[in-house]
């Protein structure tokens, strides 16, 4: 039995050290610091924007993630006896279920029409109740949950310890707020933050953050060799990973793009420059979880790209904006041109990289470093028709109404076309197959939950639906009637 072959609370009970490498005394931590990655993990795709956190005195701690949440269906599979495949977040959530005295889910249903309770005690399924909310349904997961003593040890939570974790996580979840104790623990710095903190004296010179990877470099002082200290999951990892050497090879490739030949030089950029390198994933080894998807030599080689991608680009503004600042000086302060923007200094090479990582991953499209306006009319046609939620990232709208068609969208589902014109997709209307919507795709994205009155549903829907709305859905609100001015 390994945590990979793990799919029931039974299993991890039985093997309590599949929980993770560490004492298990520290594993009611380790159950907070899962419920927190799964939160910061959605809040980096979009769906996430809050963490709130609260504890009770005998030590019951009550995690709500904020935003759009699980599947509710991932969150029922959780009941069974045998779950199957498990993804990460599920995988994080079957640990809590399966190492507390009691554990309850709280989340709306998958019409989301209902309140779900789900109650654990000791791994084991107790009940499944459903409730109407009186307002407004909320759209959050609360988790609450209580670490076992019988298998952890006394594990319970302070104050203390939740402040100085938020504290200290913060760099880690760039603009995530954690809300506890009425005081609001938020961090914009990222890891140009951890940078200052583990270099003082030193300055930043370049910070790049993406989606699963993320560093700041800057120059070695008082002629001390570099450093890179590295960080996986918010946990410091004094030996490194896959991440790291991915992070070396890239920087080395960016610096020396000539290969091989420039291996002499090696130790001299790792001499002149200090890093900080932070990755996403939950474990500092990358042995669960993503790493078992992808495999490290995949996570090495996307870190590797990554790093040479950003490297790269901001090498090529610096020598630019020397060249111009070149140029003043030898032509006077009349003749200064302005510098090229981000995106015209990118090559076409690091835009193709960059559409196949969207592709890929369309949350990174809201990435400041996207080179949005810099795809092709065909690449926005492709990427829209495989996530129609880019509609929303203002793409070229008369090009692309020029070469779709039809025929591009027979395939698309109900939840698809109502993905599209929510996006701000109703220019698409025409195009759109809107017979193939049902009537809780209708509901799920424009049904009175969504909408929860008649005026906030007549003001804004109807812009959605610029053809006018398909005969065969029912509205949830009868159309008001005009009234009638007075003649005088």
């Amino acid at each position: 039995m390994n945590k990979n072959t793990a799919n029931s609370a039974a299993h991890f009970r039985a093997f309590p050290q599949l929980l993770l490498e560490t004492p298990l005394k520290y594993g009611g931590k380790t159950l907070f610091h899962h419920l927190i990655g799964i939160g910061a993990r959605r809040f980096r795709a979009g769906w996430c924007h809050e963490i709130s956190i609260s504890l009770d005195p005998d030590g019951t701690m009550t995690v709500v993630l904020h935003g759009e949440i699980l599947p509710p269906a991932e969150l029922e599979q959780l009941t069974q006896e045998e779950c199957g495949d498990l993804n990460e977040a599920q995988l994080n959530l079957l640990k809590i279920i399966a190492f507390s005295s009691a554990a309850e889910f709280r989340f709306p249903d998958e019409y989301r029409k209902n309140i779900c309770f789900l109650k654990f005690s000791k791994g084991k399924f107790v009940s499944r109740q459903m409730e109407r909310p009186l307002y407004r349904l909320p759209s959050s997961l609360t988790v609450k949950f209580l670490p076992d003593p019988e298998i952890l040890g006394d594990c319970s939570f302070t104050p203390g310890w939740v402040q100085e974790y938020l504290r200290h996580n913060v760099y880690f979840h760039t603009g995530l707020p954690f809300r506890f104790n009425g005081v609001t623990y938020c961090n914009i710095s990222g890891p140009e933050g951890l940078f200052r903190e583990c270099f003082p004296d030193a300055e930043p010179a370049f910070t790049w953050q993406g989606r699963i990877f993320e560093f700041t470099i800057g120059r070695s002082m008082n002629d001390e060799p570099g450093r890179i200290c590295s960080f996986a999951g918010a946990k410091r990892t004094p030996d490194g990973g896959v991440h790291v050497e991915g992070f070396r090879q890239g920087m080395t490739d960016a610096f020396f793009p000539g290969g091989p030949q420039y291996d002499h030089q090696l130790e001299t950029l790792f001499r002149d420059w200090n890093a900080v390198v932070v990755a996403h994933v939950d474990e500092p080894m990358f042995e669960t979880g993503m790493a078992g998807r992808l495999g490290g030599a995949e996570l090495q080689g996307l870190f590797r790209r990554m790093t040479e991608m950003a490297l790269t680009e901001w090498l090529s503004r610096q020598k630019k904006d020397l060249e111009t600042e070149k140029s003043v000086e030898k032509k006077g302060p009349m003749m200064k041109k302005k510098t090229s923007t981000h995106c015209a200094n990118l090559s076409r090479g690091v835009i193709e990289r960059w559409f196949d990582q969207v592709m890929e991953d369309p949350g990174l499209l809201e990435d400041r470093e996207c080179p949005l306006s810099r795809f092709s009319v065909e690449q926005w046609k492709e990427l829209i028709l495989r996530h129609p939620e880019a509609l929303q990232f203002n793409p070229p709208e008369e090009e692309l109404l020029t070469c779709l068609t039809k025929e591009d969208f027979k395939d698309w589902d109900g939840c698809q076309i109502c993905s599209a014109l929510f996006m701000d997709g109703g220019w698409l209307a025409k195009l759109l197959p809107m017979e193939n919507i049902g009537q809780e795709d209708f509901d799920s994205f424009f049904g009175e939950l969504a909408f929860p009155t008649a005026e906030e549903f007549w003001d804004v829907v109807p812009e959605y639906f610029p053809t006018g709305f398909p005969p065969h859905l029912k509205l949830p609100y009868a159309k008001p009637k005009k009234k009638k001015q007075n003649r005088k």
